[in-house]
């Protein structure tokens, strides 16, 4: 396995796939209307092209690891592609989200065994693993940018309860597409890269508690393909938040199922006034050495 840290904790790793050409063809063969199928079929993603998740049976998707793949019953040769794919996916996953998270855990505060407790007394995983989502863009999109600059982390005005994107894995599976890079910005400086086939991409998804060296989070931004179809698979390392004293002082205030129904207007409100950056400032591009 090859690794590159293109830029402070932003790694890529390579021959991580035991046969890349093979899970990319089983993914893009991955049309047939087979209802014994282990891979569901594609659906609308948004704006932004489709989707499709494994079938696997249980509390997807944090039911989503080596048991329940190795007990997936397969019956017909797409069966057990769909099988082969979805074990490289998670060996995948698991190999380099533990490399990574050796190198750069304790800055996360990354601790697998570190067990907390919910409001109501419940314990639970300070972390959990978290996907897949497998994605396709296509190249209907009109503006530049697929993705504006964003966090995969949640911003909220006041810290609610629950699991936040802490880690991001990505997983690419085609490069046979014009445009499609993903662009960083971190430490004021815009970074680019475009996978190729078979690269894993892992790196802050903009947790608070991880900054960059200017002491912002990390935005990433994504290239919209203008020829061709990008696949891609979307995980998570993500860290329990045990929720802002504020945030329990409103649920007596309202009422919790009030204060529930009452979020979706304040984070739209906060997400107006708080965006994330949308355009970076002119002569902050560095060099690309790793997509020559």
């Amino acid at each position: 396995m090859e690794v590159l840290e293109i830029y402070p904790k932003i790694v890529v790793y390579r021959d991580v796939f035991e046969d890349a050409k093979k899970v990319e063809q089983i993914l893009k063969d991955s049309t047939s209307n087979d209802p014994d199928r282990l891979l569901s079929e594609w659906t609308r993603w948004s704006i932004f092209g489709d989707y499709l998740n494994p079938t696997i049976p249980g509390n997807f998707p944090r039911g989503f690891n080596q048991q329940a793949i190795d007990e997936l019953e397969t019956n017909t040769p797409a069966q057990e592609d769909h099988k082969y794919f979805l074990q490289e996916l998670w060996n995948g996953y698991n190999k380099v989200g533990r490399d990574y998270l050796d190198k750069f855990g304790a800055e996360f505060g990354f601790d697998e065994e570190e067990m907390t407790e919910d409001q109501d007394g419940n314990r639970l995983p300070r972390w959990q693993m978290y996907g897949p989502s497998i994605c396709k863009y296509d190249s209907s999109w009109e503006h530049p940018m697929a993705m504006t600059y964003h966090s995969d982390y949640i911003r909220e005005p006041i810290t609610s309860p629950g699991y936040k994107f802490a880690v991001t894995v990505n997983a690419y599976f085609n490069d046979d597409y014009e445009g499609g890079q993903i662009d960083f910005y971190a430490g004021n400086e815009l970074y680019s890269y475009k996978p190729k086939a078979g690269d894993w991409l892992v790196f802050p998804s903009g947790h608070p508690e991880v900054l960059t060296k200017d002491e912002k989070v990390y935005l990433h931004g994504v290239v919209a393909p203008t020829q061709g179809h990008k696949y891609f698979s979307r995980m998570y390392w993500r860290k329990y938040a045990n929720g802002a004293p504020e945030w329990f002082e409103k649920e007596k205030e309202y009422g919790k199922e009030v204060w529930a129904s009452m979020q979706d207007e304040i984070m739209e409100k906060f997400r107006n006034s708080v965006p994330n950056r949308f355009e970076i400032p002119e002569g902050v591009r560095i060099n690309n050495e790793f997509n020559q």
